[in-house]
C-alpha cells in the first residue's frame, strides 16, 4: 500500500514538472527571439565597438543555449 502511494506521488510530481516546463516554453521562445534580434541589430550597427559587442553577445548566446539545452535534457531524463 505504501509503495503504491509513493509511486503515485512521484507520478504527480513528474506531471507537475512537465506542465510547468511546457508552460514556460512560449516565454523562452520569446526571450530567444528578442535577444537574437538585439544581437543582430548590434552587428549591423556602423560602429566597430557595437559589432564587437554583437559578436561577443553571440558567443555568450551560444554558450548560454548550450547549458540551457543540457539542463533541460537532464531535467527530462531524470523525470522520465
Amino acid at each position: 500500500m505504501a509503495k503504491t502511494l509513493k509511486c503515485g506521488f512521484k507520478k504527480i510530481i513528474m506531471i507537475k514538472k512537465i506542465i510547468i516546463s511546457i508552460s514556460l516554453l512560449p516565454i523562452l521562445l520569446l526571450v530567444e527571439i528578442t535577444s537574437f534580434t538585439g544581437i543582430l541589430s548590434l552587428i549591423s550597427a556602423p560602429y566597430d565597438i557595437a559589432v564587437l559587442a554583437g559578436f561577443l553577445c553571440i558567443g555568450l548566446y551560444i554558450i548560454g543555449n548550450f547549458y540551457l539545452v543540457k539542463y533541460i535534457y537532464k531535467f527530462f531524463k531524470k523525470t522520465i
